[in-house]
């Protein structure tokens, strides 16, 4: 990166407010690694493929069942 944008980068980080920070650092680590990201990963990709065959699919009553399930 080319020395005057840095500083103006650094000059317009410094100018942001605390209740911001985190947003901004999640928003330059999401630059930063947007590439390496592989969305949906292969675990996601499976779970498709098994929803859209019908397979490894668990039905409950209502949302109340379904909860009292995953906390026994």
């Amino acid at each position: 990166m080319k020395t005057a944008l840095k500083k103006r980068i650094i000059s317009e980080i410094e100018g942001i407010p605390d209740s911001k920070a985190s947003s901004l650092l999640n928003y330059i680590q999401f630059l930063k690694y947007a590439d390496e990201i592989n969305i949906p990963n292969k675990i996601t990709e499976q779970t498709f493929q098994d929803s859209d065959n019908g397979k490894n699919i668990t039905a409950h009553a209502s949302l109340d069942d379904f909860f009292s399930k995953i906390e026994s």
